[in-house]
């Protein structure tokens, strides 16, 4: 069986579940430096090494010794050119290993002068014609644009696997509008919750949101919900990973909103069948895109007024969510399971 070792930062939770299935197919071994995640229950297998973090750049220990080791057949590491010894790595071993890039995408950065270098550096290193691996084809598309060879070019779209799932859309008593993740200012909660207040105050409209999550905003956003009158419209129960508990929420919920962000959030939601609100312009490594507007979500312009508009709309429409929904729930179960992100990596590797 061909040996793969993964290099990442970690090994996320939601992540096991692709690895497992990959597992299935290959011997496969992640090199990380987070917490052990590997259990006697899993079907693949971890390294666990140190890292340090200098400004914005980690350095990994180890890796040359681990990827150079004859027993990996291939080494699959993600593209974050902030690991530098992955970048080391690669160059150093040439091409007598191969090597497949994962997750490149054009990132986004405090100034506009230190993501045009970034986006060129990235675009040097790509050029080395290893085989890459994108999360959507439009991040695809746009490096394929930068000369790079779209022989190597891959696609496995950014999901997780949701087991149980429902289709919420079936369930006609909705109650309220849903944000789940980490509680940050890039998801732009507190436009969200403005939009609640004005409805209330200028139109008599009882708008409810839950925010599930924790994170650094949590007590800014406790504190602007209070000052915004609406502590009985906006509920936060905090974090909750388990799929159990969450599709009981999601099973009331009209849809979800996450105005300055769409990341896996966008899948989850989809996969019970619950679509999703954001903006044009939201911070995205590529979920964003699986957004059709208008038939499984709603795309705003990146306005407070647009945010509104939308809210209302959904709210008045008869039916739009659940339509909606409906679209979310199949376009998930066409595109974007786990076992369609497996077979955008069998396509790399076997190439």
């Amino acid at each position: 069986m061909v040996k793969i070792l993964v290099i990442q930062n970690e090994i996320l939770h939601y992540r096991k579940s692709f690895y497992e299935k990959l597992s299935g197919l290959y011997d496969v071994t992640i090199l990380h430096s987070g917490k052990s995640m590997v259990t006697l229950d899993d079907s693949f297998s971890e390294i666990i090494v140190d890292a340090i973090r200098i400004g914005p750049f980690y350095f990994q220990s180890k890796v040359l010794q681990y990827a150079s080791e004859p027993k990996y057949d291939i080494v699959i590491a993600m593209f974050d050119i902030r690991w530098i010894n992955s970048i080391k790595t690669m160059y150093k071993l040439d091409m007598e290993k191969p090597w497949i890039w994962w997750g490149l995408d054009k990132g986004l950065s405090s100034t506009k002068l230190v993501s045009r270098i970034a986006l060129s550096l990235k675009v040097y290193i790509a050029k080395r014609n290893n085989p890459i691996i994108f999360y959507s084809n439009r991040i695809k598309d746009d490096f394929a644009d930068y000369g790079l060879n779209e022989n190597n070019l891959f696609v496995a779209n950014n999901t997780f696997h949701i087991s149980d799932r429902i289709k919420a859309y079936e369930y006609q008593k909705k109650e309220y509008f849903i944000n789940v993740g980490s509680l940050v200012p890039r998801k732009r909660n507190k436009e969200f919750i403005e939009v609640i207040a004005k409805l209330r105050k200028t139109e008599g409209k009882d708008i409810r949101l839950m925010l599930i999550g924790s994170g650094e905003e949590e007590s800014a956003l406790k504190d602007y919900i209070k000052m915004k009158g609406v502590e009985d419209l906006v509920e936060m129960p905090g974090a909750i990973k388990d799929p159990h508990h969450l599709r009981e929420y999601y099973k009331k919920a009209i849809a979800s909103v996450s105005f300055g962000q769409a990341g896996l959030a966008v899948l989850q939601s989809m996969a019970f069948g619950v679509p999703f609100v954001t903006s044009k312009n939201s911070i995205t490594g590529g979920e964003a895109y699986n957004i059709i507007n208008g038939v499984n979500g709603l795309l705003c312009e990146p306005t407070i007024e647009s945010l509104e508009n939308n809210i209302v709309r959904l709210c008045e429409e008869n039916n739009l969510a659940l339509e909606l929904g409906r679209n979310a729930y199949r376009y998930y179960s066409e595109n974007c399971k786990i076992e369609n992100m497996v077979k955008g990596f069998v396509k790399a590797i076997e190439n």
